[in-house]
């Protein structure tokens, strides 16, 4: 256990960018970044297996969504948002989505999940 969570309730994170390497990538850490009003680019790594492949499957579902819009303009993806971060981030070759994990709790993409 680190204190990590403990130093996020002392500091005023509203609005602020957190980074934290792979150690910080726990549901309680980005819960009390999200209750700071904070916001989170955190490195997921293949020793973290169930977040890891979380992620896979959220970037394998958003190129499916992509494909989608690309083969029919008039597509309208209830992942609209989420496609439009992840373009600009694969155009410019990003690797750290910022708020883009968030996404993994959301239940657009839990609906997603159980009916793909």
């Amino acid at each position: 256990m680190t204190a990590i969570p403990r130093l996020l309730e002392l500091l005023n994170i509203k609005e602020s960018i957190i980074t934290i390497d792979a150690i910080g990538t726990t549901q309680q850490i980005m819960g009390a970044i999200e209750n700071g009003e904070g916001h989170f680019v955190l490195t997921v790594k293949r020793s973290n297996p169930l977040t890891y492949e979380e992620l896979g499957n959220l970037f394998d579902m958003l190129e499916d969504e992509k494909k989608k819009l690309d083969r029919n303009p008039k597509y309208q993806s209830v992942f609209e948002e989420y496609l439009q971060t992840y373009d600009s981030c694969k155009k410019n070759h990003l690797h750290e989505i910022v708020s883009l994990i968030s996404f993994v709790n959301d239940s657009s993409y839990e609906h997603y999940k159980q009916n793909s």
